[in-house]
Parts: structure tokens; C-alpha cells; sequence
């Protein structure tokens, strides 16, 4: 691999693991606030004035669920992708496995953040007085609600960025190979007939 090309692509690498790394991060915090409106609302059963409806508690559960999901998911990719990009050897060696591997499955990450983000911002709305309630602000449900949008955008222009630039590039890839091993068998057969050739013309 050319020197400049690696530079490119452990930073391209890199970088979509910092962006990883940063939707974890927004699931986890989000995470944390589902855990502590559970607790309140768990508290709050005891009080039949203040007691949340069952809707509102599930509500909370799947938010839980799907923040912790897009959490390990996304660590794991930013993870994956520091690894190979600061290895010495691994991307040099494995380039034509890695990295298509690494792009095409960050469609599926794409996807479970689009999932995830989508799911949060319908079911956050409903959610904004309880934030206030437990918190005294709206600013946790501001950061969850506009933070889970931003994740569904980003997610989206994931998956748009994959099919205008990873999958031309992989076809490119692919047909290059193929001309090479074309370009090969004939330089081969090339050869082959040269060979016959001197043996007749020695006969």
C-alpha cells in the first residue's frame, strides 16, 4: 500500500471511530437518564397522586433497551476502528478484507442509530414532563430528544455516504483485481506460446 493511501486511510478510519465513540457516548448519558426516571417512577408507584400509567413505565424500559444496544454497538465499531488504525501491520496486510468489511458494516451501525434515534425522539416527547418533574429543567430532555434527531440525521448520512462512496469504490476495487488477473493469465498464455514457439522452431 502506498504510503500516502495509509495515511488516508487510518485517518478516515480514525475518524469515523471518534464519531463512534461520541454516539456511544450520547447513549450512555441517555442511558443514565432513562435509569433515573425509572427509579423515580418506581418510587412514585408508592404515591397514587404522583404514579406514572404502565404505557410511560414500558415507555422508559424500551428507551433503556434501545440507548443500551446503540451504546455497546457503537463502542464496539469505535473500538474496532482504533485498533486497525493505529496497528502497524494490520491495515497494510488485510486492506482488501478490512476495510470494505469495516465500511459495510458501519451500514448496520447506520441503522441501528437511525432505529434507535427514531425510537427515542417518538417516545421522548411524551416523556418532557417527567424531566421536569425529577430534574427542575428541560435540559436533560433536550439533550435526549434533539441529541436522538441528530443521531437519526447522522445515521442517515451514514448510510447515504456508504452507497455513493464505499460501494462505487468497492466496484472499483473488484474490477481492477479482475483486470489484473485478467491482464495476468494473458501475459501467461503469452509466455506459454513463446515457449512452444522456441521448442518448434529448435525441432
Amino acid at each position: 500500500m502506498c504510503f500516502k493511501y495509509e495515511i488516508s486511510y487510518r485517518l478516515t478510519v480514525l475518524l469515523f471511530a471518534i464519531l463512534s465513540l461520541a454516539i456511544a457516548n450520547f447513549n450512555a448519558v441517555n442511558t443514565v437518564f432513562a435509569v433515573r426516571l425509572i427509579y423515580h417512577t418506581g418510587l412514585d408507584d408508592h404515591d397514587t397522586n404522583k404514579g406514572t400509567s404502565n404505557d410511560t413505565f414500558k415507555a422508559l424500559i424500551n428507551i433503556l433497551i434501545c440507548v443500551s444496544i446503540a451504546a455497546i454497538v457503537n463502542t464496539v465499531f469505535a473500538l474496532y476502528g482504533s485498533v486497525i488504525s493505529i496497528h502497524s501491520s494490520w491495515l497494510p496486510m488485510h486492506k482488501t478484507s478490512i476495510l470494505p468489511t469495516y465500511a459495510f458494516s458501519h451500514v448496520f451501525q447506520a441503522f441501528i442509530s437511525i432505529w434507535t434515534g427514531m425510537y427515542v425522539t417518538k417516545h421522548a416527547y411524551g416523556l418532557q414532563p417527567l424531566f421536569k418533574r425529577y430534574s427542575g429543567n428541560e435540559v436533560y430532555y433536550g439533550i435526549m430528544y434533539y441529541g436522538s434527531i441528530a443521531q437519526v440525521v447522522y445515521g442517515s448520512s451514514l448510510v447515504s455516504l456508504s452507497i455513493t462512496l464505499v460501494v462505487p469504490i468497492s466496484l472499483a476495487n473488484y474490477l481492477e483485481r479482475r483486470q489484473k488477473r485478467a491482464s495476468k493469465a494473458v501475459k501467461e498464455v503469452a509466455r506459454t506460446a513463446e515457449i512452444h514457439r522456441v521448442e518448434l522452431s529448435e525441432a
